[in-house]
């Protein structure tokens, strides 16, 4: 099949357990039809090994785009894409979102924002004219003083790099930029697998609207 565990989950008590079964593929093109045959295979080997008493469900579905991250070994994967992370500072838990730029021994980096560029000067007569002469006559503030929609100056990202000691980690898990996926314009793994899966969005999980609930299978 191609497919590969990806780690499981039971929940509820005896009696109303549900076992969810979440698979990947390395190319995170995993379909519907993939959870279906999955189910019938874990279906069938769970009707000889009996191996929860009771009654339970089973579940098989994809990790989707916010997939957690349970190892170092999981995140040098996903080297590259954007994560967030909750960890320890101190004795205080705290938040954090950056794209994972290196997993070292025993700890990650996490890195935002661009360092400054300097945009060189073309001879063209436009930038002779000074900063302070309006662009168009509905904008008559300088350019140094334009403000965003919301009427406040947009702040500019600085650069920064957090080293963070996995052993502090509660939980980590991908922080996908959904607007550029929706314009199509992040080049993130999965996307060309999506290309060929249309109805798979990258990162395993279905597009809304084309993909019912995950494959299940009820146990009396």
């Amino acid at each position: 099949m191609g497919v590969r565990l990806a780690w499981t989950e039971i929940k509820g008590s005896r009696g109303n357990r549900r076992v969810r079964v979440f698979i990947e593929r390395p190319d995170d093109a995993v379909g519907l039809g993939d959870c279906e045959r999955m189910n019938e295979r874990l279906s069938a080997l769970c009707d000889l090994e009996d191996p929860i008493p009771g009654s339970w469900t089973l579940e098989v579905s994809t990790p989707g785009l916010d997939r957690p991250l349970f190892s170092l070994e999981e995140c040098r994967r996903f080297v590259g894409r954007r994560v967030t992370v909750r960890h320890l500072e101190g004795d205080r838990p705290k938040a954090v979102t950056g794209t994972l730029s290196a997993v070292e021994e025993g700890a990650i980096r996490l890195t935002a924002g661009n360092p400054a560029r300097r945009t060189p000067r073309s001879n063209s007569p436009s930038d002779s004219q000074p900063n302070s002469q309006p662009n168009s006559p509905s904008d008559s503030r300088p350019n140094s003083q334009k403000t965003s929609g919301s009427g406040r100056r947009a702040p500019k990202e600085s650069p920064w790099e957090s080293r963070i000691e996995w052993s502090r980690v509660q939980r980590a898990k991908l922080a996908p930029d959904f607007d550029a996926l929706l314009r199509g314009t992040r080049g993130e793994p999965g996307a060309g697998a999506a290309a060929r899966n249309p109805d798979r969005a990258p990162g395993g999980t279905a597009r809304p609207g084309s993909e019912p609930a995950p494959a299940r299978r009820s146990r009396a």
